[in-house]
């Protein structure tokens, strides 16, 4: 992350590793968890401080040689419980035979 340029100030990315994220209906942990709010600009005629915005929810599984239809089915909840999750994403480790 700290590779891509952008404003650091403006825009915050946060990461979790096995961070439960809770819904009304269900709660999920994910391998990755990663959230990206933006701050909006200044207003300086105003005295409310501005409060940062969601703009995207990633969530992530891995497995080291893990059935990958167990991982498929462990993020498909994830998404299914959580409407606001925009990317998805699965980084599979194979193991290879001596």
């Amino acid at each position: 992350m700290e590779a891509i340029p952008y404003n650091k100030l403006l825009i915050n990315i946060t990461m979790h590793l096995n961070h439960c994220i809770h819904n009304k209906d269900s709660t999920n942990i994910p391998d990755l968890y990663l959230t990206i709010t933006a701050q909006p600009p200044e207003d300086m005629e105003s005295d409310e401080m501005a409060i940062a915005k969601l703009v995207s929810k990633w969530v992530g599984g891995s497995g080291l040689s893990s059935d990958m239809n167990c991982m498929l089915c462990k993020l498909s909840i994830a998404c299914d419980g959580h409407q606001d999750i925009n990317y998805a994403l699965i980084i599979s480790f194979k193991e290879q035979a001596k």
